[in-house]
């Protein structure tokens, strides 16, 4: 089983892209031959066609994620006519979504929400967290905030949260740039993480990973009760500015701020992992292929 992962942009642009390249890693640590195949740009709409970098590779499957514009749409036909199944993942409620879906074999969301919006056929995989992380050690201090995110998320942090905090990401002016480095090493930048998102169908059907990446590295969370956010356990939640307020001071104190990075922790570590995320994954790759090379290749 011969698997190829599309991602917009380096790996260190976006989510998406980080969270497509640590399930990739992992993937391989499983040993399956994985790998990823790069866009030179985010976002891609007049990039080269992908189907160059697929002939004569092999690929059984090849998963398309986030959006790609008129590349993605050739590859998936490329893809169609040379028989290589082919997976859409995304996690944003975009138009685009529904024509990229109607062109792949399966139809994949990390956000449980926008798989209800978008129909039965669309599968829950959620993000997973990356067992190596870092993690943070709470020490006697106030509370230091911290987003990450990409720019496209930032406007409902400008608009809800009534506080200065560090900014991990990819906008002009922001106070750390990401990378995967940075990512596993979120535990420099704060203590407390913040996650507003808007009221917009596209805000609304994000998915836990942002949160989920959190908890699981030691931080309280504080976020916008967005549906997927309300189903993890030990969550703060906040709406108005005055309530990001009134949950940053209840925060200031470190035995609070304990109290609510341990809640929940141990259930998402168990449930959100990377190493089952991957599992899931592998199980739709070899119910596409067919269970005959599931057995070949393990």
């Amino acid at each position: 089983m011969k698997i190829g992962w599309v991602l917009c942009g380096p790996d260190h642009i976006g989510t998406a892209r980080i969270s497509g390249t640590n399930l990739v890693n992992e993937l391989k640590r499983q040993k399956v031959d994985a790998s990823i195949i790069h866009q030179p740009e985010f976002p891609t709409l007049n990039m080269p066609h992908i189907e160059e970098r697929l002939e004569g590779k092999n690929y059984d499957l090849i998963v398309f994620q986030k959006r790609g514009g008129p590349g993605f749409i050739s590859a998936m036909k490329y893809c169609r006519e040379h028989r290589i199944k082919t997976v859409y993942n995304c996690g944003d409620y975009i138009e685009a979504a529904l024509v990229y879906a109607k062109l792949c074999d399966a139809q994949v969301s990390p956000s449980k929400h926008m798989c209800k919006l978008l129909g039965r056929t669309w599968k829950f995989i959620p993000s997973g967290f990356e067992t190596f992380s870092g993690h943070y050690v709470h020490k006697d201090e106030g509370a230091r905030p911290f987003w990450f995110g990409n720019a496209s998320n930032k406007e409902p942090l400008d608009k809800l949260v009534p506080f200065i905090c560090t900014t991990i990401s990819n906008f002009a002016g922001c106070t750390v740039e990401w990378s995967l480095d940075v990512m596993n090493r979120l535990y420099e930048f704060g203590n407390v993480s913040v996650l507003p998102q808007s009221n917009s169908a596209w805000g609304v059907s994000k998915g836990e990973g942002r949160a989920v990446q959190s908890k699981a590295m030691g931080f309280p969370v504080i976020a916008t009760p967005i549906p997927a956010y309300r189903k993890l356990p030990g969550i703060m939640f906040a709406v108005t500015p005055q309530d990001w307020q009134d949950r940053l001071e209840e925060l200031n104190n470190p035995e609070t701020r304990l109290k609510w990075s341990r809640e929940g922790r141990t259930e998402i570590e168990m449930k959100y992992n990377i190493e089952q995320i991957a599992l899931r994954w592998m199980a739709l790759f070899f119910s596409l292929l067919g269970s005959q090379q599931a057995t070949n290749e393990t």
